[in-house]
């Protein structure tokens, strides 16, 4: 595959279970600034949030990696995984978003008619697209972990690799969805995409 630009996006997904339980969470991540697409030799579609760290934002996002920092420093947060960028790349592996994607290049940056056009066009895009078996098998098998509980529902979220840094700051920008159950969660995750 080509090199190319992009924007890697990954997704959170965080478990809310009945009243009084710790919620969890299912965190979609998102790249927001551009990066070589490189080809994944042995991609990692899905991980619990406990295994990043704050080095690990370009894998789980800012949130993904502090969740991850915070758990790591003892903290109560809810139980959760972090649908990787991984899991992006595989999405937008395809020569209609490619080339959609390659049209921002293109585009004068102060023209916001044809950002935002353009914009939607890649989103249409990823809406249509299908994720790969395995990135469906690898978020499906978390939510069987659940046992056929029915009731639990989950948040999921996006998140961006240059959002909660230092210098800059994202908050209320992505997708946020409360209360989902289990089957529109792969529909929620590529939204978030």
């Amino acid at each position: 595959m080509e090199p190319t630009n992009q924007f890697p996006r990954r997704t959170t997904i965080n478990e809310i279970e009945g009243a009084g339980k710790n919620p969890g969470i299912l965190h979609m991540t998102r790249v927001t600034h551009k990066q070589t697409m490189t080809t994944v030799a042995n991609p990692t579609y899905v991980r619990p949030i406990e295994t990043f760290n704050q080095d690990d934002f370009t894998l789980a996002g800012g949130k993904g990696a502090n969740l991850g920092a915070l758990v790591q420093a003892g903290l109560p947060v809810p139980l959760g995984v972090v649908v990787t960028t991984d899991a992006y790349r595989a999405l937008i592996d395809d020569s209609n978003v490619q080339d959609a994607i390659s049209k921002l290049d293109e585009l004068d940056g102060t023209d916001a008619e044809a950002l935002t056009a353009t914009a939607a066009e890649i989103r249409s895009l990823l809406l249509e697209r299908e994720f790969a078996d395995a990135i469906t098998d690898s978020i499906t098998e978390v939510l069987d972990d659940r046992d056929g509980e029915t009731s639990t529902t989950y948040s999921v979220r996006s998140s961006a690799t240059a959002e909660d840094l230092p210098t800059a700051s994202f908050a209320g920008q992505h997708e946020t969805f409360l209360g989902v159950s289990g089957e529109d969660v792969l529909d929620r995750v590529r939204e978030c995409m």
